[in-house]
């Protein structure tokens, strides 16, 4: 795809999380991605980019992505 304007949202829900996505895109002469990411979900950004880059190759793109979890996390101890 080339550019495009257009607003999308998606979610996912699964045992422990639920994941929830909203994109937009306006026409622009170059790509120019932004992430709005959860902490959890920082060290995903470059991967997140890439994926975007290989499907639109120009516009603004902003997406916001986040996750929730949905259990109580248990930590156990090693001592």
């Amino acid at each position: 795809m080339k550019s495009m304007t257009g607003y999308g949202r998606g979610s996912v829900v699964g045992e422990d999380f639920t994941v929830a996505i909203d994109l937009k895109t306006v026409n622009n002469r170059f790509l120019d991605v932004h992430l709005r990411l959860g902490s959890e979900l920082t060290a995903l950004e470059p991967a997140i980019k890439r994926r975007i880059g290989s499907r639109i190759s120009r516009g603004r793109v902003d997406v916001t992505l986040t996750f929730e979890r949905t259990s109580e996390v248990a930590y156990e101890s090693t001592n």
